[in-house]
């Protein structure tokens, strides 16, 4: 999937948008021992992590290998802040289909960052005229990111209960989506 570079002004800020590249593995790889340790709303933990370097690198690469999928990094004033991945699948019968990820470092919340990334990524997903329906997951409790979604167009499908084991606690997972 293509990705061209975007440029967002916010106020006096500015948010870059590009294509993860193998050369930025070690900043991404840092990027998510950060935000795993900062909040339980991720779907992955601490104890999933530490990747290395190589793992890391695959990871970006696999993007490329797989169909309708991109990795896309954000950042706010030339600091890594955000990354968004879309993941296409390899069945036929699923071609339509494409899950959604974003994460955003928790010192960058409430800066309409996560607008920005929704509203790049899904605008690149409509012009992938094979793309029919994006879906997501998103922890129960995270009330600003259903909130986000629902504005940007996606509903509840559906709910994955006690789908997360955070120490010791169930957590349900919503699953949601948007036709396009």
């Amino acid at each position: 999937m293509n990705f061209e570079t975007r440029y967002i002004s916010l106020g006096e800020d500015t948010l870059t948008l590009r294509r993860v590249e193998v050369s930025d593995a070690p900043w991404i790889l840092d990027f998510f021992n950060c935000i795993i340790g900062e909040t339980d709303f991720l779907l992955s933990g601490p104890e999933d992590r530490p990747l290395s370097l190589e793992d890391e690198i695959s990871f970006i690469k696999s993007f490329d290998k797989t169909p309708n999928s991109i990795l896309v990094a954000g950042f706010f004033n030339n600091q890594l802040c955000s990354i968004v991945d879309i993941r296409g699948a390899f069945l036929k019968r699923r071609e339509h289909i494409v899950e959604l990820g974003l994460s955003v470092k928790k010192s960058f919340w409430r800066k309409h960052i996560a607008t920005e990334m929704m509203n790049s990524i899904l605008s690149t997903i409509r012009n992938q005229r094979s793309i029919k329906k994006v879906t997501l997951k998103v922890h129960e409790n995270n009330t600003s990111a259903i909130a986000l979604y629902k504005k940007c167009g996606f509903v509840q499908e559906g709910l994955l209960m006690k789908d997360l084991k955070i120490k010791e606690n169930f957590y349900s997972t919503l699953v949601m989506s948007k036709f396009l």
